[in-house]
């Protein structure tokens, strides 16, 4: 069960990534025709907007903890007197770090889903699926 969580978050991040780094600077809640097709309020674009701040922050920060873990993990890989367990160790820092900032990015995930309800989020996640599919049209130069 643990497993299956840990899988199907991992979708739904995937899954809202794209449209969260969208236009709009990631705040694809502000582009009008998404707040119009997903008759998003107001109040939800607003409520969107702090978890977003919120978030952002943290992740800023998370971000951060990563880019050490992964450098102080080469310092330990280069090093002439290579230490497996240091290294090991180090590792389990950096995935720590990883699964935190993952962590965080479901948080604001589940926010979302909680501020547009049932029937925007699936309108939502519809979007995300039709966007490779319009990129590719796009591409091959139809309309």
């Amino acid at each position: 069960m643990k497993a299956y969580l840990a899988c199907l978050a991992a979708v739904l991040v995937v899954l809202t990534a794209n449209v969260a780094q969208a236009d709009a600077g990631g705040r694809w809640w502000r582009i009008p025709r998404l707040v119009e097709r997903l008759k998003l309020t107001p109040s939800q674009v607003e409520r969107l907007d702090k978890a977003f701040h919120r978030t952002r922050l943290n992740m800023i920060k998370l971000k951060s903890k990563v880019e050490a873990e992964q450098f102080e993990l080469e310092s330990l890989m280069e090093s002439k007197d290579f230490n497996q367990a240091a290294a090991m160790e180090r590792y389990r820092k950096l995935e720590k770090a990883r699964t935190e900032l993952g962590i965080e990015r479901f948080r604001f995930l589940i926010e979302v889903r909680k501020i547009l309800g049932h029937e925007a989020f699936q309108e939502l996640m519809q979007i995300k699926r039709d966007r490779p599919q319009r990129k590719a049209a796009g591409k091959s130069g139809s309309p």
